[in-house]
């Protein structure tokens, strides 16, 4: 056996395990997915000689590990690290998709409340109520400066007929709705008895 071989057999090796652990599969649920692929004489000690390098896989073994670990073969043959660092930047990605996303909604929620501020404050004025000059959220500190995009995609989303229609509709079907939903209820109601 080569070098090359040899190594390509060991990252192979480490790599299956490594994959393995991090899907939180045990050695048993691993062979049975083997097993229900086409492995049917997959055991736990053929695994366990595979991923402590004491035996190499067989082709047709590592096409079947790789479609169990939902993985190319190619990944399972490439160095430790490199996988490591490409597992690190897809779970960097998720991370900042899903930061991405709370804060969406959290500018979106701020716009709401900014506005539920103004409207509280018109009102006010209405009744004679004094107020200071500037109230948090009005001026033009940093939280105005961040939401600025985003009283115009408000205004879209409230002035879509068909968002609203699907609003009404769950609305009154009794369908879960979201708080940024619930949120557009109130304001549409509010604009309603205007």
């Amino acid at each position: 056996m080569s070098d090359l071989e040899q190594v390509t057999d060991r990252n192979f090796a480490a790599n299956v395990k490594a994959r393995r652990e991090a899907m939180g599969l045990s050695k048993a649920e691993f062979v049975r997915r083997l097993a229900d692929l086409g492995w049917g004489s997959a055991h736990q000690t053929t695994l366990t000689r595979i991923e402590d390098s004491e035996r190499p896989a067989r082709l047709g073994e590592a096409r079947l590990m790789a479609a169990a670990l939902d993985v190319p073969l190619g990944t399972l043959m490439q160095k430790p690290e490199i996988n490591d660092l490409a597992t690190h930047l897809d779970e960097s990605e998720e991370a900042l998709k899903r930061r991405s996303v709370e804060f969406s909604h959290a500018m979106f929620a701020y716009e709401i409340a900014r506005r539920d501020l103004l409207e509280a404050r018109e009102r006010a004025k209405q009744a004679g109520l004094p107020l200071a000059d500037e109230q948090i959220g009005l001026s033009e500190s940093f939280p105005g400066m961040v939401v600025r995009s985003v009283p115009s995609r408000v205004d879209r989303i409230i002035d879509d007929p068909k968002f609203r229609g699907e609003l009404f509709a769950a609305r009154h079907a009794g369908d879960e709705i979201t708080d940024e939903e619930r949120w557009l209820i109130k304001l549409e109601d509010r604009h309603a008895d205007t």
